[in-house]
């Protein structure tokens, strides 16, 4: 085979391997966006992936995060969560109060806007455990149970991360 016919057969090669990682990559992004990050679907919601802070030690609190989409065309509300591991959880946010950042409760929970999404993350809205019975170690996993207005209640399970691996931002 002469250097020409080579070129002609790897470029005919490379277009088809070129057009099954494209496919490959529309379909399962697809199916990503559809399902969530680990399949975590309820209604028109989809959940992300779930992170708990990892504690030590003596420490009986920490925060919960994820990225809760709504596909739907009403809003929808997380009500609350509860925790096995935790005496009491609450959903709470972070309010600038003369300068000095406080963390609050939302007793009437968070919104879920219609075709937007909720992010409880560091910083800003979070799932929030008090009463943690045991230290919470990395790369652990634990049910959450999720409640909504609309979709109902959702177990899902949360894994446990390490404080440098949770950035602001992200969930």
């Amino acid at each position: 085979m002469n250097m020409a016919s080579l070129k002609k057969v790897l470029n005919k090669f490379s277009g088809l391997v070129f057009a099954g990682v494209l496919a490959a990559i529309i379909g399962t992004s697809g199916i990503a966006s559809a399902m969530g990050e680990h399949g975590h679907k309820a209604g028109d919601l989809v959940i992300g992936e779930a992170k708990i802070r990892a504690t030590v030690g003596s420490m009986t609190a920490t925060g919960g995060y994820v990225t809760i989409t709504n596909n739907g065309k009403s809003d929808d509300r997380l009500i609350s969560v509860s925790a096995p591991f935790a005496k009491m959880s609450e959903i709470h946010t972070m309010e600038n109060d003369d300068g000095v950042m406080k963390m609050r409760p939302m007793p009437n929970g968070a919104v879920i806007p219609a075709g937007g999404r909720l992010m409880l993350k560091p910083g800003g809205k979070h799932m929030m455990f008090m009463g943690v019975k045991d230290a919470l170690a990395p790369d652990s996993e634990y049910s959450l149970t999720l409640t909504f207005a609309n979709a109902g209640e959702v177990v899902i399970n949360a894994i446990v991360k390490r404080p440098g691996d949770l950035h602001a931002g992200h969930n």
